[in-house]
């Protein structure tokens, strides 16, 4: 008899424990504050020329996350929840498993009639963001299919302000371009032809397969969205993109 009494007064003070701990929690959604720095993973939709959702997505280190709707969504304004542990394990493993961080940083499109994709990753102070719209590899895609499965359900929101965008927005860097160029042995001498006639400078790697960099060229003597799309028209060119950045 005393055992089973002592079982039921703790699962009273467990159950007691466990609504307090979850109202606590629901009520203070409001004052979690976010910091830039605890960041981990992003998705961020544009708008199209129909009715595609626009919202941004942010997820951080403490598993909580906010979702800020702009248009065409049922939450507008800024809305916040908690990820359980194995949301987030789900979410972490989706961009281990796909290799986000291997692919490259711009998939251009001309598809106007699509809205913009940006999905990011934070790991140890270094973002790597990708950039594009339909047409990304099939990884990317699972990726952000993961991420929308969280900004598309509609449970556990708690609604925090009508705040619909952040003040931090992407930025294109037309002096550096990402250029994506199939040429196998010939690649130097295209670099040097590129370099006599455009001024064109190696700033980094960016694949391992050696067909991916980070260029600038002579601003001063050559207008940047010519020269872009001078190098969209080469045929050795397999793409070739402005650099898109977070304002300093």
């Amino acid at each position: 008899m005393r055992i089973l009494l002592l079982i039921a007064i703790l699962l009273v003070i467990f159950s007691c424990k466990t609504a307090k701990e979850a109202t606590v929690s629901e009520a203070d959604i409001k004052k979690v504050k976010v910091n830039p720095e605890d960041l981990v993973y992003m998705l961020k939709k544009g708008a199209c020329f129909g009715s595609c959702p626009e919202y941004k997505l942010s997820i951080y280190k403490n598993r909580f996350v906010q979702f800020m709707g702009k248009r065409n969504t049922d939450r507008i304004g800024t809305y916040g929840k908690f990820l359980s542990k194995e949301e987030y394990r789900v979410v972490k493993e989706s961009f281990e498993k796909e290799k986000f961080s291997s692919y490259n940083d711009n998939y251009p499109s001309e598809i106007a009639d699509l809205p913009l994709i940006n999905i990011a990753q934070q790991i140890d102070g270094i973002t790597k963001t990708i950039t594009g719209k339909r047409e990304r590899p099939e990884g990317v895609h699972k990726v952000q299919f993961r991420l929308e499965q969280i900004a598309e359900n509609k449970e556990g929101w708690t609604y925090i302000s009508d705040k619909t965008a952040d003040k931090i927005e992407l930025k294109t860097n037309k002096a550096q371009i990402i250029v994506n160029v199939g040429l196998g042995n010939q690649l130097a001498r295209w670099f040097n032809k590129m370099k006599d006639e455009y001024g064109v400078q190696i700033l980094e790697k960016l694949s391992s397969g050696g067909d991916s960099w980070l260029i600038t060229y002579n601003t001063k003597k050559h207008n940047p969205d010519e020269f872009l799309a001078y190098l969209n028209a080469d045929p050795v060119v397999k793409s070739a993109s402005f650099k898109i950045e977070k304002p300093n």
